[in-house]
């Protein structure tokens, strides 16, 4: 594939963000050069998907399901069946795959994978290997160390730091934690997916002395059976100050986007690369406000996390995850 000098916008990360925003330009009169520096997107998540997802997601991205979500705060044991309002999982592999075959048949976008940016100037980039690729719109949605934010000058203040483990159990349903020895600001999870489960935690990283150390005693004390070796970890951008400047945009975690209180980022990011995209394509639609909506009661609720009863504290995860239709169960 030949790449060209110049391009009228350039995608740096093909996350949920720089997918949705690519394909949401796929056969426009635009020329588009989307740039991964993995030949596959990898990243540390959960991949869970409340049925809301799929109002943006496409569903041939669904992995598995789980029908349960299951509550231990500080011992005590609670479990919600949420029937037809499943929780569903994807994998990144398949996400990525799913756009990717619908990216690779347009005709005004480029693909450019294993290679990263590594200078950002105000009118064009410069690659690993020294190339210069001009552009009058660039997209950043290359993830928390964004090298558009920062050219960008923005600092990011309040992230959230997650660690997790590979298990050697694999586990049937979800289960989250809540501990405030443990997860101060935060919480742990044990995440199963259809083949495989991870067991981590994550909060604000100001909180985030001897988390590690913490993390691993509750594993080993829990008896979790799990790959030290293969260990993963990553921080998660929840400081947004804005997703558009001039002819630069952050969507995802580089825009800072992720609920400081879930966690959830697959959703917001997919949202913020369609909102860049209608910018870019002049179609006056504000689909993003809803959920910075969402977003500021959700960090809003995260600073007094552990301050609240449990009862509060599970009304808050529900709301944020699964949204009115949660909010009526929590409720009943």
């Amino acid at each position: 594939m030949n790449i060209k000098e110049e391009y009228d916008v350039i995608i740096v990360g093909a996350g949920p963000a720089g997918l949705e925003c690519a394909k949401t330009l796929i056969n426009s009169n635009i020329s588009v050069l989307l740039i991964n520096k993995d030949k596959v997107h990898k990243k540390l998540c959960c991949n869970y998907l409340p049925i809301r997802d799929f109002s943006i997601l496409p569903k041939k991205v669904i992995n598995h399901n789980f029908p349960f979500l299951e509550i231990d705060y500080n011992h005590i044991q609670t479990s919600f069946d949420f029937k037809k309002d499943k929780i569903y999982v994807t994998d990144r592999k398949i996400l990525f795959e799913n756009y990717m075959a619908l990216i690779k048949k347009s005709k005004n976008i480029n693909y450019l994978g294993g290679i990263y940016v590594s200078k950002v100037f105000k009118d064009y980039i410069v690659l690993q290997n020294g190339d210069k690729i001009r552009f009058k719109f660039i997209v950043g949605a290359d993830g928390s160390n964004s090298i558009i934010r920062n050219y960008l000058k923005i600092p990011s203040k309040k992230v959230l730091f997650a660690i997790q483990y590979p298990s050697r159990k694999h586990f049937k349903n979800i289960k989250v934690f809540f501990n405030n020895k443990v997860f101060p600001g935060g919480y742990g999870w044990i995440g199963a997916h259809k083949n495989y489960t991870v067991i981590g935690g994550g909060l604000l990283i100001s909180e985030s002395k001897k988390f590690r150390q913490n993390i691993e005693n509750w594993i080993k004390e829990n008896k979790f059976d799990v790959k030290w070796k293969e260990v993963q970890s990553c921080i998660l951008n929840c400081d947004y100050q804005g997703y558009r400047f001039n002819n630069f945009f952050l969507t995802g975690d580089a825009a800072g986007l992720v609920s400081a209180l879930t966690g959830e980022g697959i959703y917001p990011a997919a949202l913020s690369g369609r909102q860049a995209a209608y910018d870019i394509l002049g179609i006056k639609k504000n689909i993003l406000k809803s959920w910075l909506i969402n977003k500021r009661f959700q960090d809003y609720a995260a600073k007094f996390t552990n301050k609240l009863p449990k009862s509060k504290i599970i009304l808050n995860l529900l709301i944020a995850i699964f949204g009115r239709a949660a909010y009526k169960l929590a409720l009943t």
